[in-house]
């Protein structure tokens, strides 16, 4: 039986891992089976958004802690990985936004350029992952100019409405 993904169907799987956790366990282990490349780039993807440790993943997946990290960096430095975690919003001038949380790229590179930490950026957006984070400073490092753009053209309007309305300031 073949079934189109919806996204009722994750949620009700959430539900039933917590009403008849060894039904989903026993699903997810066929499926393992299955493909077990899938359940790699599960593990990889649960370390790079916090989800689990390094230690944890590397157990996980039988590695050394060090080649767990290698892993990583190669997943990170793919093209893949950042096509996965950022969008380009095409209602608002092909704006580069993380998917999940829909924040720009050029506000993260903005507030990373004023705080120059990564503490302090993942402070100014508690609510996004280190990971995220992360990934887009790598995608605003690879698209200097369409993201040095975007904020001078946020910087433009922000100079034009304080001239226009000095209240503001």
């Amino acid at each position: 039986m073949n079934k189109s993904l919806q996204p009722w169907q994750l949620d009700q799987l959430s539900n039933l891992a917590r009403w008849s956790p060894e039904r989903v366990e026993h699903a997810l282990n066929n499926l393992w089976e299955q493909d077990a490349s899938l359940y790699e780039e599960l593990v990889l993807n649960a370390v790079m958004q916090d989800q689990i440790s390094v230690a944890e993943g590397a157990a996980e997946l039988h590695l050394s802690p060090e080649h767990m990290e290698n892993r990583i960096r190669e997943l990170r430095n793919s093209d893949s990985y950042l096509e996965r975690i950022i969008d380009l919003d095409s209602n608002f001038g092909n704006v580069a936004r993380l998917s999940k949380s829909r924040v720009a790229i050029w506000e993260i590179l903005r507030e990373y350029r004023r705080t120059e930490s990564i503490d302090e950026l993942a402070k100014a957006f508690p609510l996004i992952k280190r990971g995220e984070l992360l990934a887009a400073l790598q995608y605003a490092s690879q698209n200097e100019g369409e993201v040095e753009r975007q904020i001078e053209n946020f910087e433009s309007l922000q100079d034009r409405i304080r001239s226009q309305y000095p209240s503001l300031k």
